[in-house]
């Protein structure tokens, strides 16, 4: 304007005016036109849905008062944010109007739409809230990220974060979703996105889960610089619009309504609030606008510069000038200090909330430190009052505890045992018991199932609040005299995988949180660790208290010979004391023992564990005693120790030299029973057994039955005894009060059995026995005893031999292991072992009493049952069974032997009459059986043999060999079948499997072409998916490389484009100019054009091999990786021969050069590798090219440096490494090229080494 006012410009004025009128009359007249009104638009909504609207005018929508750049409130209290911007587009669209209800958080929300007092929100649609809500299509989509510290490294997701603090406000989608999906995180709700932030911040929580845009915004906004963003948390926002379920009117109209939004109104909407592209300024419709503007203040300016030129002087114009200067001058310093001091009041209030927030912050962790310091003195108490107090008295010190930290007023402490299935209730708090619960069940067991909801910490393994305890669906009501429940806090305490204890307290004034969670947590876990400490101590005691009362000698060595310990027993029969015992070695205490013994005995507790032997101990006074020990090795702590049982046999010794003295009485005894006139009423009942011969077929019987059996006199003298469980010999035997228990039991419980008859009775030790008497010419001479079982179905009373153990101090642990050992018996077991030994005793009885009066006989009979002995029992050890039948349909059973039992079935079964020998016979094999015997019978011949199947008494199908013999009568007639069969079912699975291996080899041998090819087959599509995927990351790695070629061209336009328009704004654009502008940026397109093309025909593949230049290829990758090198500062040094050739494909060999320049630039961007150099050097070595690619990154571990060409082999899987880029160039080098690729470590880095045949 002021050049239009002088001296010299007159002229020029006159002209310039009506054009530049002319000119911004016509640009207003296109920017008009440019401006026509879209034509009006059909009604969406029905005539009943506008009913609806006017009868509901007004829709109350409460909008999160604190969720930038969604929707939020500024700081005028203007409802903002891209959801406003909606719902301005439905006002306009709809002709709805709503009502914008500003509440404090979401949690107000939630509650007021639940009770009715909004009609309508925006959040994500979740099970919690489709139960009072209606929500249209989402309009957003946001991904919830995991927010943690800078320190925490590496990607994080929610699975990862399990036993750590993960915050989300409280009722939002991530809130529920993390709850629904995740229960072993420590949910820490908080009320709004800022303080999840900075909890995270300042190391109160681990991690914070909210969407991307708003934990974005408010992190750049509270210049919060120690997060990042660590992980997906898998879940994403999808926002709508949320309306009570009660209106689906509103619901239809509101999708309508969404659905009537086109994607470019969408598109505007975001790109206003979360701009991801610069717009071009000319394109801006506020520019346009402005321009607009611009221009008729431009014309109006010009219509009035004319004016007043024709008005007034020139001097006139120039003053009014210089004073419209001077008021320009000052309105924009007054301009500017309003702008100074509205920044100043904006700072001063966000400072305000800074600090105000500050304090929240530093209260809330002042009530922390408090509860933890709290907590802290409560455990403090609990230690102390454990040292003298009982478990009961600790236990409700700990409820007393938690009611006191809590402000609960009732609480009670439940054991879960180990089948994780059964409660016991230990007590209950003193407050309690006292004023408000009198219900029963203190150390009842009752199942979970029967348990009410504060079982549910035990279902979802979690803490668990009810701070509603009336609303709740599930619960089963209260037992008789239980306090009344408002709210109540469970805790479950872990230990491994296993849920051990609970602890409950209740009836707190107000809701519990999770501050109370965490204290309680503490005193949980504290009191049950000092439990089972004292548990441990009472059991401990227990062990050295059974120990030292044991009346055997126990001894803890090492292995090298060296007393540790010795429990008070063998320190008494040494004659020392235990710390006199201590400083002895074994041969201090072992005379007879030697080196070589001592290297023996280790040997064999190195294969069995446990040895036993005789040796003498030496006492403190010189004298000796013989010994028996069982020494056994234990491992502890990867150490090994011995552990010697030392029982003194001085009176075992005295009694085997009593035994002997009593031999020369008996042979007095043996001439009495062989004289005819002897009195048989001074003899014993071992005057007149055979024990010797008895106990041998005894020992048969045993190991066909499994019945233990014992033969014992009037005197309670064991004269036959077979199969003594290791519970009775080791530890009811060995201890005095229960040997009584056994005496008794052998003798007083026996008496009055009538003979031929067996008593069955539980002896004093709890076990069953059984008892019939032995009468040898009629008089009563002794009992033969079953017993030290239990019956099959029996189930042991575990508990009553535990108090055994306790009470006559046994080892708990062998007692048990011990009783395991005892047999289980079925009752036709037991009934059919009554039935032989009664037989037995009878036949012993007459047996014997005959023997008496035979004794001439004697010899010849023992010779005789020494030999059917010998006879019995290699068949009954053998695999053959004997048979002896009747040849008549059938086969009747004459005679069988007794390892018949190893087809289940029993001897009496077939000599009863109960089975024939036709009915093992397999059916389907009976008939050829029969058929074939009978034919063989016709003839003249003497034996039969077949091959068959029978059935064992199970029902399982056995193959045998059958040896018949025919036995004829002087007519020729057959009499018997006799014969044997022997089990050969191994042997047919054996020949079966043969030829099933056989049929397979042949199978394979058929099939192997076939198998091959489809395995080529199958490499060759693993081929093909492995290009593809190399093609993919080459493709990746093209548009890297386009972009950083374009990057610079890209900015050229960007700054010509700004000039332009800045000319253009001053009016200072030309036709030349406009020209010379395009001209520029068509040459920068056209080079970016041609980088497409270059590209893109590096990228196809060659489809025949040629000669080439190994430098071109060279060139050829640098051209792409050149830019990214440049920009991540890495130097390239290339020393190359141009003449060096070879003959492949070129485009593939640059590729294989490009992957591995690609996979330094990787390693140096990880490592952070100071002034980054890679070295190119190409050379011919004895008619090979060969190109080393050195670089300075610090080398390949030596760990992986053989796997790096494995394919899939990857140390870049967190930057999106694929692990095929070194695998396709060894196969292009190598497989397609015939070359050799390899890597090396050198000093400071690594080298790889392509060699090629030189063309």
């Amino acid at each position: 304007m002021i050049v239009g006012i002088i001296p010299g410009n007159t002229r020029r004025s006159r002209w310039l005016w009506p054009a530049g009128a002319f000119f911004l009359a016509l640009l207003l007249a296109v920017l008009a036109w440019n401006r026509t009104p879209d034509p009006p638009k059909a009604d969406p909504l029905t005539m009943a849905e506008r009913a609806w609207l006017k009868a509901h005018p007004v829709i109350r929508l409460a909008p999160d008062p604190d969720f930038p750049p969604v929707e939020y409130f500024d700081k005028d209290g203007r409802y903002s944010g891209i959801t406003s911007d909606y719902l301005a587009l439905l006002e306009k669209k709809l002709g709805i109007r709503f009502e914008i209800v500003r509440l404090r958080n979401w949690d107000e929300i939630i509650g007021s739409a639940k009770r009715r007092q909004i009609d309508a929100f925006v959040a994500s649609t979740t099970p919690q809230r489709s139960a009072y809500t209606l929500s249209t299509t989402p309009f957003l989509e946001y991904p919830a990220v995991i927010i943690a510290r800078e320190k925490v490294k590496g990607p994080l997701t929610l699975e990862s974060l399990g036993g750590m603090r993960v915050s989300a406000v409280s009722e939002y989608a991530t809130h529920d979703f993390i709850a629904a999906h995740y229960p072993k995180l420590l949910l820490d709700p908080v009320p709004d996105i800022r303080t999840g932030l900075r909890k995270v911040s300042f190391g109160l929580s681990d991690a914070f889960v909210e969407n991307l845009a708003t934990a974005s915004y408010y992190i750049e906004r509270e210049g919060i610089s120690n997060l990042r963003i660590a992980g997906d948390s898998g879940y994403v926002y999808r926002m709508g619009f949320c309306s009570r379920n009660d209106w689906p009117e509103l619901n239809r109209i509101l999708e309508k309504g969404v659905a009537g939004i086109s994607a470019e109104e969408k598109r505007a909407i975001y790109n206003k609030w979360i701009p991801l592209e610069h717009r071009s300024l000319f394109s801006s419709r506020k520019f346009q606008i402005g321009l607009l503007v611009v221009c008729a203040a431009i014309l109006a300016i010009v219509v009035g510069v004319i004016a007043v030129n024709r008005a007034l002087a020139r001097q006139v114009r120039l003053r009014t000038g210089e004073l419209e200067s001077e008021l320009a001058r000052r309105r924009r310093m007054e301009e500017e200090l309003r702008r100074a001091r509205e920044e100043l009041e904006k700072r001063v209030e966000d400072r305000t909330v800074e600090v105000r927030n500050a304090n929240e912050l530093l209260e809330r962790e002042i009530t922390v430190r408090r509860r933890n310091e709290s907590v802290i003195m409560a455990r403090l108490r609990l230690l102390q009052f454990a040292g003298t107090h009982t478990q009961d008295e600790l236990l409700e010190a700990t409820l007393d505890e938690a009611e006191a930290l809590t402000g609960s007023v009732i609480g009670f402490y439940v054991l879960v045992l180990d089948d994780q299935k059964t409660l016991s209730l230990q007590n209950w708090s003193t407050r309690t018991k006292r004023d408000y619960c009198k219900a029963e069940g203190k150390g009842l067991h009752y199942d979970i199932a029967q348990a009410g909801v504060w079982t549910d910490c035990i279902h979802q393994r979690r803490p668990v609040i009810h701070n509603d305890y009336g609303s709740l669906s599930h619960r089963k009501g209260l037992p008789s005299g239980h306090a009344p429940l408002a709210r109540e806090l469970v805790v479950p305490v872990f230990r491994g995988e296993n849920i051990v204890a609970i602890l409950a307290v209740g009836n707190k004034p107000t809701d519990y949180t999770p501050l109370d969670v965490e204290a309680v947590v503490l005193l949980a876990d504290l009191a049950w660790e000092i439990t089972e400490q004292k548990r441990m101590e009472k059991e401990l005691l227990l062990s050295h208290f059974c120990i030292d009362g044991a009346a055997i000698g126990i001894y803890h060595t090492t292995p090298e010979g060296t007393i540790l310990n010795a429990n008070d027993f063998a320190c008494r029969s040494l004659g020392y004391t235990p710390d006199e015992v201590r400083a002895l070695k074994v041969k201090d205490i072992d005379p007879v023992i030697t080196d070589e013994k001592i290297a023996e005995i280790k040997r064999l507790l190195e294969s069995t564990g446990s040895v036993t032997h005789e040796s003498v101990h030496r006492r403190k006074d010189g004298t000796t005693f013989p010994v028996e020990i069982v020494t056994n090795s234990l491992e502890f702590q990867g150490r090994v120790y011995g552990f010697s049982f030392v029982s003194d046999i001085t009176e075992r010794k005295r009694a085997e030299e009593t035994l002997r003295e009593s031999e020369s009485r008996a042979s007095r005894k043996l001439d009495n029973i062989l004289d005819p006139e002897g009195d048989t009423a001074e003899l014993d009942l071992a005057d007149i057994l055979d024990a010797p011969q008895i106990q041998a077929l005894m020992n048969d019987m045993y190991r066909i039955t499994g019945l233990k059996m014992s033969i014992i006199d009037l005197k309670g003298r064991v004269l036959v005894d077979m199969g003594w469980q290791g519970i009775c010999a080791r530890f009811h035997r060995a201890h005095p009060e229960t040997l009584k228990n056994c005496i008794e039991s052998d003798s007083d419980l026996t008496v009055g059995v009538p003979r031929g008859e067996f008593k069955t009775y539980r002896c004093k030790n709890n076990m069953w026995h059984l008892v019939t008497p032995i009468i040898v010419g009629e008089r009563h001479r002794g009992n033969l005893f079953m017993g030290q079982f239990f019956f099959e179905n029996e189930e042991i009373d575990y508990d009553l031999f535990r108090r055994q153990a306790r009470t006559y101090c046994f080892p708990e642990k062998e007692y048990i292991a011990a009783l395991e050992s005892v047999p289980r018996h079925s009752e036709e077991l037991v009934n059919q072992g009554k039935t032989v030994f009664l037989r037995l005793i009878d036949m012993f009885s007459k047996l014997s009493y005959a023997n008496i009066k035979l004794a001439h006989s004697l010899a010849e009979r023992d010779q005789l049952t020494a030999t059917l002995r010998q006879a019995n029992m290699v068949v009954e050890n053998s695999p053959v069974v004997l048979f002896r039948c009747k040849p008549v349909p059938g086969w009747p059973v004459e005679l069988v032997s007794r390892n018949v039992l190893q087809f289940g079935y029993t001897p009496e079964e077939f000599m009863s009459g109960e089975r024939d020998y036709a009915s093992i016979v397999y059916p389907p094999d009976l008939g050829w059986v029969t058929g074939e015997t009978d034919e063989y019978a016709a003839t003249d011949e003497g034996q039969l043999r077949q091959e068959y199947r029978i059935l064992t008494k199970a029902g399982e199908i056995r193959w045998i060999i059958d040896e018949t013999n025919y036995e004829r009568n002087e007519a020729g007639e057959i009499t018997n079948l006799e014969g044997v069969i022997i089990d050969v079912t191994q042997r047919k699975r054996a020949e079966e499997e043969l030829q099933r291996q056989q049929s397979l080899l042949k199978e394979l041998n058929d099939t192997l072409e076939r198998r091959i090819e489809e395995e080529v087959k199958k490499n060759r599509e693993k081929d093909i998916l492995l290009i593809q995927q190399n093609r993919q990351a080459a493709l990746g790695e093209m548009l890297d490389h386009i972009a950083h070629q374009w990057k610079q061209p890209i900015n050229s336009i960007s700054l010509i484009a700004q000039d332009m328009a800045d000319s253009s704004s001053y009016g200072e654009l030309t036709d030349g100019d406009v020209q010379t502008t395009i001209d520029k940026i068509m040459s920068l397109l056209e080079h970016m054009s041609q980088t497409v093309d270059v590209f893109r025909g590096f990228y196809r593949p060659d489809k025949e091999t040629k000669l080439f230049s190994i430098r071109d290829a060279i060139d050829q990758a640098l051209v792409f990786i050149t830019p990214v090198f440049r920009y991540e500062s890495i130097a390239i040094e290339l020393d190359v021969d141009g003449d060096m050739t070879a003959f492949g494909y070129p485009k593939e060999y640059a590729q294989a050069l490009l992957n591995i320049l690609a996979n330094a630039r990787d390693v140096f961007r990880k490592r952070k590798t100071r002034e980054p150099r890679v070295l190119l050097r190409g050379v011919g070595e004895g008619g090979r090219s060969v190109v080393t690619i050195t670089d300075n990154a610090g080398g390949i571990p030596e760990a992986i440096i053989d796997r790096i060409f494995d394919v899939y082999f990857t140390t870049n899987e967190a930057s999106g490494g694929t692990g095929i880029g070194l695998y396709m160039s060894r196969n292009i080098v190598e497989k397609n090229m015939g070359g050799n690729l390899s890597a090396e470590n050198v000093e400071g880095g690594a080298r790889f080494r392509i060699e090629l045949p030189s063309a």
